[in-house]
């Protein structure tokens, strides 16, 4: 692997930082923009908190949950070395059980490696004495210490190496970046009052964002399959017992649905869940019907009013006829008689039929 993108003459830009005893940097800044990696199956894409997910959820799957725990200023190369050697043995030793340590303490440590099967480290040395004293240093690179460039450069493989990078996955199934960046909207809201939200808030704030886009997803099927059947046009009758057929069918697809898309799910609240979905179905399904009906019955209407204009001009032409009748004579009725029967190569001789025998009728007057 080549590392062109941090070479000496480069500078760190991106995110806002500088030096001084004020911080600037505060809470968690994420890029704006994705960076679409693959992985090597060609795919592209905290402890207490990670406890209740595995015991109030269904969860499963957790086998490729990654935590990498980064350790920046090493000062100890002596004991342990830089990178990811080093940071795995540190970690390792931190996670251990021991008899003197706190409940509470043993607690999280049993939680992490119940949680997360894959856990990592990293140590990173000092960024240098430049970085950190020269106030005009502008994140030249090659101001840094070449430890730090170094071990920069080892940890980037070791965070998104194609072997070992793993998709977002919820409930056992990927989840979309839509999806991803509907979660962190939910977080976004729960950290705006200051406060650090406690374990079962944000647990909570998670399941609720998973429901509802699972409930969404669930019910966008089940609208475009329905109108994508009844495409409603003017002229077309629907039967209503056709529609409901369709609807039942359709519905338990959106329910299959709800079911398998990829979320944290507490047993107690899928029923709830189902319900939401289900009111949705519901209300959709009686305004199809409605329209349904309108349009059946303004089809009835309108095919009632061409029947009775048929039938005004029938009684017109009957009553035309018979005027023409009186005036020409019975003649006149063999002629009607022949035109019903005849053919539409024998039209043109009645035609000139008539039109003879109505020039001797008007000698005749």
């Amino acid at each position: 692997m080549e590392f062109e993108w941090l070479s000496e003459n480069d500078k760190i830009q991106g995110f806002q930082w500088r030096g001084g005893s004020d911080r600037v940097t505060t809470g968690i800044q994420i890029w704006s923009k994705p960076f679409v990696c693959e992985n090597k199956f060609g795919e592209k894409f905290f402890t207490e908190f990670g406890k209740l997910v595995s015991d109030q959820s269904d969860e499963t799957g957790m086998s490729n949950s990654r935590l990498i725990f980064l350790i920046r200023d090493w000062g100890f190369p002596y004991e342990l070395p830089y990178g990811k050697d080093g940071g795995e043995a540190y970690i390792r030793e931190k996670l251990k059980k021991k008899s003197n340590h706190h409940e509470e303490l043993q607690r999280i440590r049993r939680n992490l490696n119940k949680c997360f099967p894959n856990i990592g480290g990293f140590l990173l040395p000092h960024p240098g004495k430049t970085v950190v004293t020269k106030q005009t240093y502008d994140g030249t690179v090659k101001e840094m210490d070449d430890e730090f460039v170094e071990s920069v450069k080892q940890l980037i493989p070791y965070v998104l190496s194609r072997d070992i990078l793993m998709s977002k996955r919820i409930n056992g199934m990927d989840v979309t970046g839509e999806d991803m960046l509907k979660y962190v909207k939910a977080f976004v809201e729960l950290l705006k009052t200051g406060e650090f939200p406690s374990p079962q808030t944000a647990f909570k704030a998670m399941t609720a964002v998973g429901r509802q886009l699972a409930i969404n997803t669930a019910f966008e099927l089940y609208k475009r399959e329905i109108d994508r059947i009844y495409n409603l046009v003017d002229d077309e009758y629907f039967s209503e017992a056709e529609l409901e057929k369709n609807h039942e069918r359709i519905k338990l697809l959106a329910i299959a649905k709800l079911k398998e898309i990829p979320r944290m799910q507490i047993l107690e609240q899928e029923y709830e869940c189902q319900e939401q979905l289900n009111i949705l179905i519901e209300q959709k399904y009686n305004d199809l019907k409605k329209i349904v009906k309108t349009q059946n019955e303004n089809l009835r209407l309108q095919k009632l009013a061409e029947r009775k204009r048929f039938i005004s001009y029938l009684m017109a032409v009957a009553l035309i006829v018979c005027i023409i009748g009186y005036i020409v004579g019975p003649e006149y009725f063999q002629l009607i008689g022949k035109v019903a029967l005849a053919g539409a190569h024998d039209l043109i001789d009645i035609f000139k039929t008539v039109v003879k025998s109505l020039g001797s009728t008007e000698k005749k007057i």
